[in-house]
């Protein structure tokens, strides 16, 4: 068994062209020290989940799997079956959302295995348990994927809620959310603890770049994280635990610009900015859109970013009965369409979608895949959907949305218009979830900043880039953010 040390540094967000831009950056010294020079860095464009966006997307790098298999297909789904906890149909919103569902955002970190640990189906093995299983030790901080971990450190919720949500004299700066998280690992090293696998998340860049734009990402390496990252490189230097580190730089996903008003932002909040809930009225159907609504309803609808998820129910009928295709689906589906194109139903809703994709569950079974439904109402396959805007305004849309198609997807995603600056959430400067370059690729790099024996260090380099590279084309799929795991592991096992 090797004795090989690793740590992930897994900062949310972060652009790879930023990434790119830190490790060459002369005002970034820490980045350089923990990774090493460029020539040595085994970098990739991983592809993100979709939706990209982050409980999805960290779900499927900290599992190794797509989201239809470990079952988190969004920050926001619903759980028609009521099958994931037993308690009836449940709408699950872990980032609080437009409904404000703060039950769940608290029961992330809730218990030894947090919430997603209660929520991955049997089968569904975490990176912390692979270490485990290896006869190694994992150590985590702040982040929302702790099953298996020896030691989980999870954040203050209030800080949470703060830096999140609040503002003025409440609101919290990401740099110092991010920068108090750096300072626990130092005190946990400092405590004695040695874990194999040590992981950092770091929550603050996402959310400013959310708030700030996309264009400020660098600006926030340099000012926030760098100082914590020289931190935490003094502290392994003097602990003599910097040597023959492996260091693991890691995003879940990009973002993209987009603008912060009104017009642009696409909301279910009740009794006001229901762009989305107008289409439902229209017809006729009860949307879930206020605060402690419970699912007794006829529609549910899942923000994420730049997807959001509609859900319907046949009418007088429980919600694991499958809609009918043509008189539930379709019908919800061309109205989002006029809205569209005319602004029927909901003038805010013109111009506001790039694509719509309906499934028929109602003939196919619960595993229905999607297709894309377009403005007159012919379908066509996912890929050749997209096949004009591949590489262009969409990144492997097909294969993506394919790898999130499950029991739990709805019926209707609606895809916003990225290109004319649509989204569904409240106001923001940053924006992901969507199928866009921008904010589908992800960060991964694994490098070694202080070798002390050049080959082994040679040797496990070659097991990262077997797992990430070499695995993927033999697959002849593109290099996902899944693949974190594999290459983790790989490196331990090398």
């Amino acid at each position: 068994m090797s004795n090989q040390r690793i740590l992930i540094l897994d900062i949310d967000g972060l652009r790879p062209d930023v990434f790119a831009a830190s490790l060459n950056d002369p005002e970034q010294p820490a980045l350089k020290a923990l990774l090493g020079a460029p020539d040595r860095v085994v970098s990739v464009e991983a592809l993100s989940t979709a939706p990209s966006i982050t409980f999805c997307a960290q779900s499927s790098m900290f599992t190794g799997r797509s989201p239809a298999e470990h079952g988190i297909i969004g920050n926001q789904f619903f759980d028609r079956f009521g099958r994931l906890e037993g308690r009836g149909p449940k709408f699950y919103a872990f980032d609080v959302g437009d409904l404000l569902a703060v039950e769940d955002a608290l029961r992330i970190y809730s218990n030894a295995d947090g919430l997603l640990g209660r929520l991955y189906p049997a089968g569904v093995t975490t990176l912390h348990e692979h270490i485990s299983a290896r006869g190694r030790r994992s150590a985590t901080v702040h982040h929302m994927v702790g099953r298996g971990a020896d030691v989980w450190l999870k954040p203050d919720l209030l800080q949470i809620a703060r830096m999140t949500k609040g503002g003025g004299l409440f609101g919290l700066a990401q740099g110092q959310f991010d920068s108090e998280m750096v300072d626990k690992a130092i005190a946990l090293l400092n405590g004695g603890a040695r874990p194999d696998v040590l992981t950092l998340y770091f929550l603050g860049l996402d959310q400013h770049s959310h708030h700030s734009g996309p264009s400020e990402q660098l600006a926030y390496m340099r000012a926030q994280i760098q100082p914590a990252l020289a931190r935490l490189v003094k502290e392994l230097s003097d602990l003599g635990l910097l040597a023959d580190l492996l260091v693991v730089v890691a995003s879940d996903h990009g973002q993209k610009p987009v603008p912060d008003d009104a017009r642009h932002s696409l909301r279910l909040s009740f009794p006001f900015e229901r762009e989305l809930a107008h289409i439902f009225d229209v017809l006729g159907l009860d949307v879930h859109d206020y605060p402690g609504e419970t699912p007794d309803c006829d529609a549910v609808v899942a923000s994420n970013g730049g997807l959001a998820y509609v859900y319907l129910r046949r009418p007088a009928h429980p919600w694991a009965v499958p809609p009918r295709f043509e008189a539930d689906v379709l019908r919800v589906a061309e109205a989002f369409w006029a809205a569209h194109l005319t602004g029927a139903h909901s003038p805010e809703l013109e111009g506001a979608f790039k694509s719509i994709l309906v499934r028929d569950v109602e003939h196919g079974g619960w595993a229905a895949p999607f297709s894309a439904l377009d403005p007159q109402g012919n379908r066509q396959l996912l890929d050749v959907a997209f096949a004009a805007e591949e590489g262009r305004t969409v990144i492997q849309a097909a294969h993506r949305l394919r790898a999130s198609e499950a029991d739990l997807s709805p019926d209707v995603i609606l895809v916003a218009n990225d290109l004319e600056g649509f989204y569904f959430s409240a106001p923001l400067l940053g924006v992901h979830g969507g199928l866009h370059p921008e904010e589908s690729l992800a960060t991964l790099a694994f490098g070694i900043g202080q070798v002390s024996e050049p080959e082994r260090a040679a040797v496990v380099l070659a097991a990262v880039r077997e797992a990430l590279i070499t695995r993927a084309a033999a697959e002849r799929r593109p290099i996902g953010i899944a693949d974190l795991t594999r290459a983790v592991l790989a490196a331990l096992d090398a």
